[in-house]
């Protein structure tokens, strides 16, 4: 096991709506918890040992922040691979950035593991667009290859008026063009690694409720076929990434039943909450270098819709209306999602 004791405290990199649940679990299991926070919350201030704000690109106050922690995590998709590479207080490793980084990159690896990904063709001028909405047609969609703080959005384009607006976002950087799929059925799954070991959950069916907000469910009414493929799928990304901790795999269903692999992230939403505290455990044990708990595959009754402006007027009245519903308030106003509504069957 890795030489972290009771009271040693932890650091935990980067600014997440979920960070004040994963502080308060890691505190009630007996760690002090440090927080570098990319924007400044006197609120969320309130619940760590020690707090410090500044920007994910500082060296120099990341290295301040890291020399307070006995140990270090990162929930930040943009934080520099090398710098963590640098300093051995990093328990996570830091290859998943790669792949979570660098589009191109994450791709090859997926080719090479035999799992489906979107056609696509690298875009550098005009004339790279043109031609690969001549191969790829219309819809497609338009991604910077590398994922930065600067410009991480995307842009689908749906017929040659699109093609202008594209012209323009050229000049910010170098791209990928993929074949884009309206409708398409997304699933996700999670994969908790440890250092020797890992755990991979059900397969968590995305949509959205009535009032377009996301809504997860674990009734996936999925044929085996599909059900084993994405588990394979799993378990490929699992044994062939050095990574502790959790991280979720995108996918998404196109024609013929054929699954695509869309991206993957160590950032986490509020499915993980099907699975109670699950995922937060085995987050500590594969910090801990200890074993990780199953996950269960019984209850396939659960779904989680979440909370935000735009639903959080009703929120009380929908949630008396069945005893069968729990209702959770994240306690950081910067994000637009405000918590969430879990209900057993």
């Amino acid at each position: 096991m890795n030489d972290i004791k009771l009271g040693d405290s932890i650091g935990i990199i980067g600014s997440d709506v979920l960070n004040i649940d994963l502080i308060i679990f890691l505190r009630s299991h007996g760690l002090r918890v440090n927080l570098y926070d990319e924007t400044n919350s006197d609120n969320v201030a309130k619940y760590v040992d020690y707090y410090q704000h500044g920007s994910i690109d500082s060296f120099e106050t990341l290295n301040d922040f890291i020399d307070k922690s006995d140990c270090v995590i990162y929930n930040s998709e943009l934080i520099n691979a090398n710098f963590i590479r640098k300093n051995d207080k990093f328990i996570q490793e830091s290859k998943i950035l790669d792949f979570i980084q660098d589009r191109v990159i994450a791709k090859t690896l997926f080719k090479q593991l035999n799992i489906n990904t979107a056609p696509y063709v690298t875009v550098l001028n005009d004339d790279d667009l043109k031609q690969g909405i001549k191969e790829i047609g219309f819809p497609a969609v338009l991604r910077p290859i590398q994922k930065n703080a600067t410009f991480a959005k995307e842009f689908v384009l749906r017929n040659v008026d699109d093609l202008l607006h594209a012209n323009k976002l050229l000049k910010l950087g170098t791209f990928i063009l993929e074949a884009y799929l309206d409708n398409k059925k997304e699933y996700a799954t999670i994969v908790s690694k440890g250092k020797r070991c890992f755990q991979i959950s059900p397969i968590i069916d995305e949509g959205t409720n009535e009032n377009d907000n996301p809504l997860f469910s674990l009734n996936t009414n999925l044929t085996s076929e599909i059900f084993e493929e994405l588990q394979s799928i799993a378990r490929k990304l699992a044994l062939s990434i050095n990574y502790v901790g959790p991280f979720i795999i995108y996918t998404y269903i196109g024609p013929n039943d054929l699954i695509y692999l869309d991206h993957l992230s160590i950032k986490l939403n509020s499915s993980i909450n099907l699975f109670d505290d699950l995922v937060f455990e085995n987050y500590l044990r594969g910090i801990l270098d200890a074993k990780l708990v199953p996950y269960r595959f019984d209850n396939h009754d659960k779904k989680l819709c979440e909370i935000d402006s735009s639903n959080r007027k009703n929120v009380f009245k929908q949630y008396l209306q069945d005893e069968n519903t729990k209702l959770h308030f994240y306690q950081d106003n910067r994000f637009s999602l405000n918590g969430y509504f879990l209900k057993n069957n």
